[in-house]
């Protein structure tokens, strides 16, 4: 049979998260953060890059070299 203590003790450990779980909790809020602002650059530098890429050929194609 469970006593009364242990019930209470355990369901007193889930409504309260200990200091460590607030502190893991920020770090994975900020983590997320950055990375969410690295992807956007990486993004918005990758399509540019492409961008340029196709910029080029077209102009090369249009703009033949005069040898």
């Amino acid at each position: 049979m469970t006593s009364l203590n242990m019930i209470s003790d355990q369901t007193s450990s889930v409504h309260h998260p200990s200091v460590n779980d607030a502190d893991t909790h920020d770090e994975t809020i900020m983590t997320d953060h950055l990375m969410d602002h690295f992807s956007t650059w990486y993004l918005a530098t990758v399509l540019s890059v492409d961008l340029f890429k196709l910029f080029l050929h077209h102009y090369r194609e249009s703009h033949p070299a005069e040898d």
